[in-house]
């Protein structure tokens, strides 16, 4: 039987896991002079790729798991949202992702995922299955 405790822990991994995956690389292309694709680049310039609203749901997610704020009555409802909004931001990058890998078809050079992006919709799917666990914990009890 899974308790609540190990649904929060599941949400935190997620949020966490999504958070870092916004600093890691998210896509490369290229043979030669391979380019890389960060969700946020910081050096040599920054570069905002769509990182910033992943790293600003994740921490949403942390606040709302670890520190439930007294003025929402259901945080948890607002837990499952805000994580369903995540996952959907995820499921977006991973399509212009793959939109990206049709067009350049089997040529060498064709962009490829990294592990920034594969970290960024597995943490999603971590706090909406976490989310999820606990609001039905919640009706149940």
């Amino acid at each position: 039987m899974i308790n609540r405790f190990s649904m929060k822990a599941v949400c935190i991994i997620g949020a966490a896991l999504a958070i870092l995956g916004s600093f890691l690389p998210w896509e490369v292309w290229g043979d030669f002079a391979a380019v890389w694709l960060y969700g946020i680049q910081i050096k040599p310039t920054w570069v905002d790729n769509g990182g910033v609203l992943i790293v600003c749901l994740g921490v949403m997610i942390l606040g709302l798991t670890i520190w439930p704020l007294r003025f929402f009555k259901t945080t948890i409802s607002w837990l499952v949202i805000v994580s369903s909004i995540l996952s959907g931001v995820a499921v977006y990058h991973l399509g212009a992702w793959l939109v990206r890998r049709i067009q350049h078809g089997s040529m060498i050079g064709a962009t490829s995922i990294q592990i920034g992006l594969e970290l960024v919709c597995l943490g999603a799917t971590l706090t909406l299955v976490g989310g999820i666990g606990r609001d039905r914990r919640k009706t149940a009890a």
